[in-house]
């Protein structure tokens, strides 16, 4: 591979960056989600559901970053496990809402700490200096 005259060999664009931080984030998720049975896709839902309240699932795909099929699979999976709750609209039954449980709601306030630790070691693992780690990496405003 030739490199190109001028370029820095050290420097890592902010897109690949971010992108190896969230697969970081992921894997470290995984493992604090797995002794609950629940997957990253599930731990977004549950946590939107715990912030925002009753959701769509429209609404839950989008603040969850994934498709339809997967936010259906992450409600089938948090309803099964009693940790929310699905009503069909009012005015349209065929739009869906979803409620945390109070079951979901607990374990949500115990997952939170060990998912926030998790995300916490994930910045500092990419720098001594979190803000500084990722802030390097951002590219200038024009």
């Amino acid at each position: 591979m030739t490199r190109h005259p001028g370029a820095d060999a050290t420097h890592v664009p902010f897109s690949l960056a971010l992108a190896r931080l969230a697969q970081l984030a992921d894997r470290q998720l995984s493992v604090v989600l797995q002794a609950e049975g629940l997957r990253v896709e599930d731990w977004r839902v549950l946590d939107h559901l715990a912030r925002s309240g009753k959701s769509t699932m429209s609404e839950l795909a989008e603040a969850a970053l994934v498709s339809g099929a997967t936010v259906t699979r992450a409600v089938d999976k948090l309803t099964s496990l009693g940790l929310a709750h699905r009503t069909a609209g009012v005015h349209d039954r065929r739009t869906v809402h979803v409620n945390l449980s109070t079951r979901g709601a607990k374990l949500h306030a115990t997952l939170s700490i060990a998912v926030e630790e998790a995300e916490t070691g994930c910045l500092l693992y990419t720098s001594p200096s979190p803000r500084d780690g990722l802030l390097s990496r951002m590219p200038s405003s024009a």
